[in-house]
């Protein structure tokens, strides 16, 4: 099947510490993107900011080859901001969110699940009214129910949404998680054939190639990806590879897992460096949480990981009851 890759460099990358750029520079990296022959480039959040919303539109005059896309909260005046930025694209998308974790809803949007709900479809309908190319993320998707999600998923799809994201916001989900869920999306979503299905990785626990790759599996046919952020997405040239080069079944696939899941027990305690405000905040606002992990040394953390992550998957794809030496 054919991988979309969407580029969020100019959005989510540019967010990071040191990695900011100007409009020129924004222009450049959009134009190397367009070259590349990525499919969706996300060109920024149009309402954050002026500098931001005049970037968006002016990637949007320029860029001919690719879909420009900018990012929208679930709110009238986010979307309206997002279309006037790239209504002159050749072809325009509105990407638009909303939270559905239990964790996101309650100390964030203060919302309950069924406002969410119908906001989520309220919007897709109103973003819908602007252009064909609507694309609908479910933020802090890997911490939601599944079966609450799925009815978002499948109210959205009914209001107009051509792709649908399942982002691992906090970098929280592994790629046997990721695979389920996608797996489950498409299996209980009534209209799920309806719309591409994408994830959204992040790499907190050195897990983002492994866990888009394993999205891929469960049938996701969309990637975002960023080159800016050390600590964000898919590392491009590794996922890129991985997804186009020849011969990459699941052999390869449990032995990248191997990989991410070292980096994971080398990183510890460190890999849970929260770069985002919104999630520091929720992160601090959960008593539980933020006393568990701070109770936690580095060592503890590498230990911790090494257990949940790494053993099942090689004593899995190892077909034994036992790790090997290297890995113990």
């Amino acid at each position: 099947k054919q991988i979309k890759i969407f580029d969020t460099t100019l959005r989510d990358g540019e967010q990071s510490p040191g990695c900011s750029m100007n409009l020129q520079e924004k222009i450049e990296v959009a134009r190397c993107l367009e070259r590349l022959k990525v499919d969706v480039i996300e060109a920024g959040f149009a309402i954050s900011s002026p500098g931001d919303f005049e970037s968006v539109e002016t990637i949007a005059r320029t860029v001919k080859d690719c879909t420009v896309a900018s990012l929208a909260r679930a709110a009238a005046g986010d979307i309206d901001a997002a279309w006037d930025a790239v209504k002159k694209a050749a072809d325009p998308r509105i990407h638009l969110f909303i939270a559905t974790s239990p964790l996101h809803m309650e100390y964030k949007l203060r919302m309950k699940p069924e406002e969410v709900l119908e906001k989520a479809a309220a919007m897709v309908a109103y973003a819908k009214k602007y252009c064909a190319n609507i694309e609908f993320s479910a933020e802090d998707a890997t911490r939601s129910d599944p079966a609450f999600l799925a009815k978002v998923v499948e109210a959205a799809i009914r209001n107009g949404a051509t792709t649908v994201n399942i982002p691992d916001t906090v970098g929280y989900t592994t790629p046997g998680e990721m695979r389920a869920l996608i797996e489950y999306l498409r299996a209980n979503v009534e209209n799920s054939d309806r719309a591409d299905f994408s994830v959204h990785c992040h790499n907190d626990l050195g897990m983002a190639t492994a866990n888009s790759l394993a999205g891929v599996l469960g049938g996701a046919a969309g990637q975002d990806q960023r080159l800016a952020r050390g600590d964000g997405l898919v590392h491009k040239e590794r996922g890129v590879d991985l997804l186009f080069g020849a011969g990459k079944g699941e052999d390869d696939f449990r032995a990248l897992v191997l990989v991410e899941c070292e980096q994971v027990a080398a990183d510890g305690l460190g890999a849970l460096g929260l770069v985002d405000g919104v999630e520091r905040a929720l992160f601090l606002a959960d008593k539980d949480l933020s006393a568990f992990f701070s109770s936690i040394t580095d060592m503890g953390m590498a230990l911790l990981m090494l257990s949940k992550f790494v053993a099942p998957i090689v004593a899995k794809s190892e077909g034994k009851g036992k790790l090997p030496k290297k890995v113990k």
